[in-house]
């Protein structure tokens, strides 16, 4: 999505680099006006929304995978207490 204003882009790169860089791609060459009225950049705010989300579902989804990770190691490699032997078990066996 093109920058639509100066303040616009100010703002974002201020804000949001990555994605600053992204529209700087798709901004035209020219001079841009200082500002827009609200109507035209409600799209820039439903964009920003989408990011957002994105962002924080890739966050949530890294946790869990860390979290597993290290719930997994712990459980069969850093229990430092073996586990007890089934006695029932062995005396039935022999």
């Amino acid at each position: 999505m093109p920058f639509k204003s100066r303040s616009q882009r100010k703002w974002m790169w201020a804000k949001h680099p990555e994605m600053a860089r992204r529209w700087q791609a798709e901004t035209p060459k020219g001079k841009l006006p200082e500002k827009v009225k609200q109507e035209k950049i409600a799209g820039f705010f439903d964009e920003l929304k989408k990011i957002q989300k994105h962002a924080m579902a890739e966050d949530t989804q890294a946790q869990a995978r860390n979290n597993f990770n290290k719930s997994s190691k712990v459980g069969l490699l850093g229990s430092k207490k073996p586990p007890e032997p089934n006695i029932r078990a062995v005396a039935t066996k022999v």
